[in-house]
């Protein structure tokens, strides 16, 4: 982990823990300081064009941005109800936006309570 900062995006101030995932590759997670709502991340890597050695080697930075907004409670949570990814190529750019217009918990591991 980098650092944990506040930062203004967007007109807005959000909190930013950034770390270092290895090699050239980074991430970023903001969140709201009200509510410490996490309403989007960034992840960035470098890539390599070319692996011929007599080739010469070029390399770009590739993001994906994911954004969470429209926050609702659900089972006593709040989640988010839209979902926005976005993925940055060198030379192309794409995005999807997700909206969740139902939720239901389909099982998994159960919480043990801390206070035992």
């Amino acid at each position: 982990m980098k650092s944990l900062e506040r930062r203004k995006i967007d007109g807005k101030e959000l909190l930013v823990l950034r770390y270092h995932v290895g090699g050239s590759r980074e991430a970023e997670l903001f969140f709201e300081p009200e509510t410490f709502h996490h309403v989007a991340t960034r992840f960035r890597s470098v890539i390599r064009h070319s692996r011929a050695p007599d080739a010469a080697d070029s390399r770009d930075w590739v993001t994906l941005r994911e954004e969470f907004g429209d926050f609702s409670e659900f089972d006593g949570i709040q989640r988010p109800v839209r979902w926005t990814i976005r993925l940055e190529l060198p030379r192309d750019t794409s995005q999807w936006e997700n909206t969740f217009e139902r939720m239901r918990h389909t099982g998994g591991p159960e919480l043990e309570h801390a206070s035992r």
